[in-house]
């Protein structure tokens, strides 16, 4: 394991199967996000083409407590378009994540289609 991957260890697991039913969960857009982010990560972990350099590219976010949801939006969506092995499985978590925030009318995606 690498240093990396040994600071990204500390990332949430994604929620138990039962979590996305309680009521918080399904309100807040922030913990899907980290949900979403914490998904990308283990992904990455067993990436053998593009891992590394996705670990690269979330680490900062994740050193930054502060980083807003645009942030790691913006971040995801890259990495899934530059993704050349495990492309498919990095669209399904953003895929399911836009979903989400589309059906809640997100304020957060209109400030990526504001290009904030």
């Amino acid at each position: 394991m690498n240093e990396t991957e040994n600071n990204i260890s500390t990332v949430p697991e994604t929620p138990p199967a039962n979590t996305p039913t309680d009521e918080a969960y399904i309100q807040c857009e922030e913990c899907n996000i980290a949900t979403a982010a914490a998904n990308f990560v283990k992904i990455a972990q067993k990436d053998e083409c593009d891992g590394d350099k996705t670990l690269a590219k979330l680490q900062p976010l994740l050193d930054d407590k502060l980083t807003p949801s645009e942030k790691w939006i913006k971040t995801m969506t890259d990495i899934t378009e530059e993704a050349t092995c495990d492309k498919l499985k990095y669209l399904e978590v953003l895929g399911g994540l836009t979903e989400y925030l589309e059906k809640r009318d997100s304020p957060i995606l209109k400030n990526l289609d504001k290009g904030s």
